[in-house]
């Protein structure tokens, strides 16, 4: 995977503002485009059944098609959660902001994403 050109410090704050803007997204989704519900799902059918979820098999398909369309060939879903998940702490989240993306009950099963950055720990380390 070919590293970011931009400096670490800069790249995470990108990532951060696109985390962002896709919570102001989906809240403008909930507010002004998703169908009268009475369900809990964020994402629910705008066709027949309507008032269900979407199942997270058609989730799944479009992550796996918009890997295609990278050309990407490693095509788990679940890289994507812990990518975002292990860039959050660099850009500055919180551990309890961390679980609650992540919809853990307990901030131990979070830590796994709270690993040491070497890189960034040299960079500050006494000669």
């Amino acid at each position: 995977m070919a590293r970011s050109s931009l400096s670490a410090p800069r790249a995470d704050a990108r990532m951060l503002c696109r985390y962002r803007q896709r919570r102001v997204a989906i809240a403008v989704y909930l507010h002004e485009e998703r169908p009268a519900t009475s369900n809990r799902a964020i994402f629910v059918r705008h066709v027949a059944p309507y008032d269900e979820p979407i199942p997270s098999r058609s989730v799944k398909l479009a992550v796996l098609a918009g890997y295609r369309r990278c050309g990407w060939t490693r095509t788990r879903v679940h890289m994507l959660r812990h990518s975002m998940a292990s860039r959050l702490p660099r850009a500055g989240a919180s551990m309890k902001e961390i679980a609650d993306i992540l919809r853990h009950r307990s901030l131990d099963t979070s830590a796994i994403y709270a690993k040491v950055d070497l890189s960034n720990l040299a960079a500050v380390a006494l000669p």
